[in-house]
């Protein structure tokens, strides 16, 4: 079982427990070698690791499960033919994080990856699925997976690019425990509580000791679903130096936690200065016990090699007791085909079954870090995401006091009158253009003229018709002027025939008559008009109105000044005769 993080340890030791080692006698004599068969390998739980003993296993055809492994790129069998996991690839949490992403309604976020493997791959499987759910990255930082040799300027320049892109109130974060609680620690020092840091997804396990708790109020994990391990702590709490001699390391793990020297235990680096003599019959309290919250994943890579093996010899031995030849010179393929076949039942309770690329089932849960009924913090279940299905089963909280999530875009919200002005850096992000008053919005992004005789609608999406406004018969003031104009017909019309009838009066012909004639059919034009003013607009009606009202007019001004004028010169005659 590959348990150590150092890849050249566990590459050393995978070349040696395959090939074996040399050994020569100081007698000279021939040695007793015995051959050491291997017929699938465990671990390991880095995915840099796991590459690259996957690498190595693959030419010698041996299976290989991981139990905490999720790098995407160990899911290609064309690279890894033999590489299987109990837990579920990046690509899928990916999802996840998209899916609470659209949860939230996010559309520009900004991201923080370790440069890892796991980081890499984490941020590479977002950045293909952004695009689908129109989503655009704010600030892209990565962090240095060695927390001993980042500085805390190098945290804090992380947390000022994010500043930089103040709309991205979401922030995603690919890390390890050791880069979150640095990358916290800075947003602590530069006091940036509530800005940046207001909400962010992580799919590390964050261990709450290590980063300040005001930080993390509101955050949200994804993290692959796993059931505590029934029995287990029992078992581990019930352990002793001397009931468990076959774990080489349980001695020492029993000295550090107590501080104390096993009777006769080696010498190590760790209990060399311990002077204190253990009894082996201490006792770990449970109230400061915890254990691995993902050991299900252990125990189900453990028993996918057990239920495999165990079918294996089902069919080969026929149920016989013990290791028959048959299973003496099985294949790394049979035993790869018999493990992605395994339908078990774990330790945890949960079914399981290898997806058909070796990859674990695709499960994870969905925890909120907020405050329970007694004020402390505590990381919550709020829901689960299962087989690309996100289900909220809880009120997710972003804080006490701010129950609701922030919003993180950068598309302001036009208003009725104005178009979308997009940027061209960041397509997610655009500011608002005021259209003119005579303009209308095709598009939510431009705006035009709208055609001669027509007004922009209501929301600005069309030009509509100017419809004609006029006055109808039954308006109060085309009444009152037709009122007036029928009396002023009327008056006219009395008083023509009052002409007509005495024509040849000389009080009649003395006034002109001719000329008294046209004044008085002009004015009873003029009354006319009024109600020509007042029918519906149509081609003959304006074209009639535009040239009666002037008519009207002329015919009156004309009689009147030829009548004017014809008194002029009858004056001017009458001085000369005088003189």
């Amino acid at each position: 079982m590959l348990s150590l993080f150092s890849h050249g340890f566990v590459l050393a030791g995978s070349i040696t427990n395959i090939g074996g080692s040399a050994y020569k006698c100081e007698d000279g004599s021939s040695p007793e070698n015995k051959v050491k068969v291997i017929s699938g390998v465990l671990g390991a739980p880095s995915s840099q690791t796991s590459i690259q003993v996957a690498n190595l296993l693959k030419l010698f055809r041996i299976p290989q499960i991981s139990f905490f492994s999720t790098s995407a790129a160990l899911s290609s069998k064309e690279r890894f033919p033999y590489f299987l996991r109990t837990i579920p690839s990046d690509v899928y949490q990916a999802e996840a994080i998209i899916a609470l992403v659209n949860f939230f309604g996010w559309k520009y976020v900004s991201i923080v990856y370790e440069e890892s493997s796991y980081g890499m791959s984490g941020y590479n499987e977002l950045e293909n699925l952004i695009g689908q759910h129109d989503i655009c990255f704010g600030a892209r930082e990565k962090l240095m997976k060695d927390s001993g040799v980042a500085k805390e300027e190098d945290y804090e320049a992380v947390v000022k690019n994010l500043l930089k892109k103040h709309l991205a109130r979401g922030v995603i974060v690919f890390a390890s425990d050791q880069e979150v609680a640095g990358l916290m620690q800075a947003v602590r020092r530069m006091g940036l509580t509530g800005r940046v840091w207001q909400a962010h997804i992580t799919n590390s396990r964050m261990a709450c000791s290590w980063v300040p708790i005001l930080q993390l109020e509101g955050a949200v994990t994804v993290l692959p679903q796993a059931e505590e391990v029934q029995g287990f702590k029992e078992y581990f709490l019930s352990l002793r130096p001397d009931t468990n001699e076959r774990n080489p390391w349980f001695t020492e793990y029993w000295e550090q936690y107590f501080g104390c020297r096993y009777p006769e235990s080696r010498e190590t680096p760790f209990n060399r200065e311990y002077n204190i003599t253990c009894t082996g019959q201490e006792q770990v309290p449970r109230d400061r016990f915890s254990m691995e919250a993902q050991l299900q994943f252990v125990s189900d890579s453990v028993l996918a090699f057990a239920y495999a093996f165990k079918e294996m010899h089902q069919v080969l031995c026929g149920g016989t007791p013990g290791l028959c030849d048959a299973m003496r010179e099985i294949s790394g393929q049979d035993i790869r085909e018999h493990l992605l076949k395994v339908r078990f039942t774990g330790l945890s309770g949960q079914k399981f079954q290898f997806l058909s690329n070796g990859d674990g089932p695709s499960r994870y849960q969905i925890l909120n870090y907020r405050r329970n009924g007694d004020g402390e913090y505590e990381w919550a279940t709020v829901g689960y995401f299962r087989n690309g299905v996100l289900n909220i089963t809880s009120g997710v909280q972003f804080r006490a006091s701010e129950p609701l999530y922030p919003p993180s875009v950068c598309k302001r919200k036009c208003g009725r009158r104005q178009a979308i002005d997009i940027d061209t850096v960041e397509p997610c992000c655009s500011s608002c253009k005021d259209c003119q008053k005579y303009q209308y919005r095709p598009e939510p992004t431009r705006c035009e003229e709208c055609p001669m005789g027509t007004l922009p609608s209501y929301n600005m999406s069309m030009c509509l018709e100017i419809p004609p406004i006029y006055l109808t018969f039954t308006d109060a003031t085309a009444l009152v002027a037709m009122t007036f104009s029928t009396l002023g017909i009327l008056a006219i019309t009395f008083t023509g025939v009052v002409f007509l009838l005495h024509a040849n009066t000389p009080v009649v012909k003395a006034s002109g008559r001719e000329l008294s004639f046209v004044l008085l059919l002009g004015i009873f034009l003029c009354y006319t008009m009024t109600f020509l003013l007042i029918t519906k607009p149509s081609k003959l009606v304006c074209g009639a109105q535009t040239i009666g009202i002037g008519f009207c007019f002329s015919v009156c001004y004309s009689a009147i000044l030829t009548k004017t004028n014809r008194i002029a010169r009858i004056f001017r005659a009458g001085e000369r005769t005088t003189r």
